[in-house]
C-alpha cells in the first residue's frame, strides 16, 4: 500500500467491507465501465485506484476518503465502529440496501459530516443521542428503518439541517418542541411511526419549511397548531390519520400551500374560508372527520 494514504482509514475501510458482505455487493445499474470493485488481498491505495463509491481528497501530502456513495450496492450486515476513523469524510450515502443493527455511536465522532443517508434498510436501535453534536449535518436521512425509541432532544442542536427524515420507523413518545430550533429546516418526515402527544407549537418557527409529514400511524392529539399558518413558504402538509381534534385554523395566507392532507382525524367544525384563498391549492384531503357545513363552492 502507498504511504500516502492513512492506514488507519485504510482499515476502517477493510472493517467496513467485510461487515456488510463486501464480497457479494451488487452494484447493479450504479456500476459504470470506470468502477473499480475494492479487493484487500494486494493493498493499494483506494484513492489512486479509483474504487467505486469514493470520493477522495489530497490534505498535507495524504489522500482521504472525503465521501461514500454506495446506494443501492446490496450491502448486509452491520456499520462497525471503526468508521469513525474516516475523519475527513463529509457524505455518508447507503441507501436502499439491507443494513441492520444499530446505528454506531462512533459515527457521531466524525464532526466533518455533512450528509447521512441511511434509508431504506433494516436498522434498528435507538437514534443516539450524541447525533445532537453533529453540527455540520445538513442531510439527516433515517427513514424506512427499524428505529426504535424516541426522538432525541439533541436534534434540535442541529440548526443547519435543511433535510431531516425519520418518517416510517417504530418511532414513539412525544415530538421535541426543540425541533423548533431548526429553521433552516426544507423537509421534515416524521411520518407513520407511532408518537403521540401534541403537535409542537414550535414547529410555527420553521420558516424555510416546504414540506411536513407527520401523518399516518401516529396518535398525536390536541389541536392543529394556530402557529403552522406562520410557514408561508409550505407547499405540503400532511397532519393526516392522526386523532387531531377541534376546528381546522383560519390560516389568513398560505400562498405557496399545494397539498392539504388534514383527514383521517376527529377535526369538527366548519371548513374554513380562509381556504378558498390558497390559490396553489391543488389536493385536499378532508374526509373521515367530524367536519359539517357545507362545501365550499370554490372547492
Amino acid at each position: 500500500m502507498s504511504v500516502d494514504f492513512s492506514e488507519s482509514e485504510y482499515n476502517a475501510l477493510y472493517d467496513f467491507y467485510y461487515s456488510t458482505n463486501g464480497p457479494a455487493w451488487d452494484p447493479g445499474t450504479h456500476s459504470t465501465t470506470d468502477d473499480v470493485p475494492w479487493q484487500f488481498e494486494n493493498p493499494v491505495n483506494p484513492c489512486t485506484a479509483q474504487w467505486e463509491g469514493l470520493t477522495c481528497e489530497l490534505f498535507d501530502g495524504s489522500y482521504h476518503i472525503k465521501k461514500v456513495y454506495l446506494d443501492g450496492y446490496g450491502l448486509r450486515g452491520e456499520l462497525p465502529p471503526s468508521l469513525y476513523n474516516l475523519t475527513h469524510l463529509t457524505v455518508l450515502s447507503l441507501q436502499n440496501n439491507s443494513l441492520s443493527g444499530n446505528i454506531p455511536t462512533a459515527l457521531t465522532y466524525l464532526q466533518q459530516l455533512t450528509e447521512i443517508d441511511l434509508d431504506y434498510n433494516n436498522l434498528n436501535g435507538t437514534i443516539p443521542d450524541s447525533i445532537g453534536s453533529m453540527v455540520n449535518l445538513f442531510t439527516l436521512n433515517l427513514g424506512l428503518n427499524k428505529l426504535h425509541g424516541t426522538i432525541p432532544n439533541s436534534l434540535g442542536n442541529l440548526t443547519d439541517l435543511i433535510a431531516l427524515n425519520l418518517g416510517v420507523n417504530n418511532l414513539i413518545g412525544t415530538i421535541p418542541q426543540s425541533l423548533g430550533n431548526l429553521t433552516n429546516l426544507v423537509t421534515l418526515n416524521l411520518g407513520e411511526n407511532n408518537f403521540n402527544g401534541t403537535i409542537p407549537r414550535t414547529l410555527g418557527n420553521l420558516f424555510s419549511l416546504r414540506l411536513m409529514k407527520v401523518y399516518g400511524n401516529n396518535r398525536l392529539s390536541g389541536t392543529i397548531p394556530v402557529e403552522l399558518g406562520k410557514l408561508q413558504n409550505l407547499s405540503f402538509l400532511y397532519l393526516d390519520h392522526n386523532i387531531l381534534t377541534g376546528p381546522i385554523p383560519e390560516w389568513p395566507m398560505m400562498p405557496n400551500l399545494t397539498w392539504l392532507w388534514i383527514g383521517g382525524n376527529r377535526l369538527s367544525g366548519t371548513i374554513p374560508a380562509t381556504i378558498a384563498s390558497y390559490s396553489e391549492l391543488k389536493c385536499i384531503y378532508l374526509g373521515d372527520t367530524h367536519l359539517s357545513g357545507t362545501l365550499l363552492p370554490e372547492l
